[in-house]
């Protein structure tokens, strides 16, 4: 399984929901199995985020926060 990190510590949103969300075109489309991990400072691109996973149908994800930034783990699995 792959593992992609997308560090967007310091960047205003919506950029990082754009980042996050081509990622996992990319990786959807690929049919492949990854493991796509976020790193961002921002409580508010969480948020925007797992509304974007949301609308997306994606349910495979955690959120960790480590203290001064967050750890989005969003799971792609193949489609069937």
């Amino acid at each position: 399984m792959k593992l992609i990190t997308l560090d967007v510590r310091g960047e205003a949103c919506p950029e990082p929901v754009v980042k996050l969300a081509k990622v996992l075109e990319r990786e959807v489309g690929s049919g492949g199995a990854a493991i796509v991990r976020v790193l961002t400072d921002s409580e508010d691109c969480v948020r925007y985020m797992k509304d974007m996973l949301s609308v997306a149908g994606i349910t495979e994800y955690s959120v960790k926060d480590l203290g001064n930034y967050y750890e989005l783990e969003v799971r792609v699995t193949p489609l069937v």
